[in-house]
């Protein structure tokens, strides 16, 4: 869900700025036997997340967004095989900023952000071993991605 206030409109943020406010609701429940938790442990997990977000979008190509996430999971997990299960249950909040420019003759876009903006600690399971959802501490990334 978003929505968009032009920059012609008098409730407009900035001047020749238009802003844009999003929400998602996301779920995610995984149920693994006890003798196939994988690396992860996992017997039972759900994972609740809402971010929400606004965008500045200027009209020379600059665009400044904050998401504020938050984040509720719990179930259980296993240490290792053979042992109790054990709860996990964790809320937090984290946020997130980036500076978006576009690149000259729309050759593609140039980011700056910083994930975990505040650098709050929280515990958090991954389901996914190798790719992280949310930075654990304070990262500062840059990116260009090119169009041809």
């Amino acid at each position: 869900m978003y929505w968009v206030i032009p920059a012609s409109e008098p409730r407009a943020l900035l001047r020749d700025w238009s802003t844009t406010l999003s929400a998602e609701y996301q779920f995610a429940r995984f149920q693994r036997p006890e003798e196939l938790t994988g690396r992860e442990g996992i017997v039972d997990l759900k994972t609740h997340t809402v971010p929400m977000a606004v965008t500045l979008n200027s009209k020379n190509g600059i665009s400044l967004r904050i998401t504020s996430t938050y984040v509720k999971q719990d179930g259980m997990l296993l240490a290792f095989a053979g042992a109790n299960p054990f709860l996990r249950e964790g809320r937090f909040w984290v946020t997130d900023a980036e500076v978006v420019f576009l690149l000259p003759h729309r050759l593609g876009l140039a980011t700056i952000g910083v994930k975990n903006l505040f650098n709050k600690g929280f515990q958090f399971q991954e389901t996914d071993p190798i790719t992280r959802t949310f930075a654990p501490e304070r990262i500062v990334f840059g990116r260009i991605s090119l169009a041809f």
